[in-house]
């Protein structure tokens, strides 16, 4: 006896808008261009956050650097609900919040640093140009 044949109801709509081409990303709204002066360790988590490393071969970067760029841009960190943490602006700025996941006490891979870079530079305009070493 051979196998039935299962009737088909017509194309897979969720098929069909995956073949779609995805329509561009909203351009992030004009914001003024914010310049951060951070010392040399939040230095190094943004030069490899945002893929300037200079031949330097770049690692992954402990959770507590990243705590520490984020007070150093004018942030308070506070810990929710599982791995989320939500970095809010204690500066005049009144800069937006930001919330990053941490990896519970493991070291941050590369991939998930340069996906923070990313949404940093798609969200607020923030690139390697807006952070400037301290003299």
């Amino acid at each position: 006896m051979g196998r039935k044949r299962k009737s088909s109801k017509g194309p897979n709509p969720l098929k069909q808008m995956a073949r779609q081409p995805r329509p561009p990303r909203e351009p992030t709204p004009d914001l003024p261009k914010q310049t951060f002066v951070v010392d040399e360790r939040a230095m190094n988590v943004v030069e490899i956050m945002f893929h300037r490393v200079d031949g330097r071969l770049p690692g992954e970067v402990k959770w507590t650097d990243i705590l520490h760029l984020m007070r150093t841009m004018g942030y308070v960190s506070t810990k929710r609900e599982g791995s989320q943490w939500r970095f809010e602006s204690t500066t005049e700025e009144n800069l937006p919040p930001v919330t990053f996941h941490d990896m519970h006490g493991q070291p941050v891979p590369l991939r998930r640093l340069w996906e923070n870079g990313r949404y940093l530079r798609s969200h607020f305009g923030w690139d390697v140009d807006s952070f400037v070493l301290a003299t």
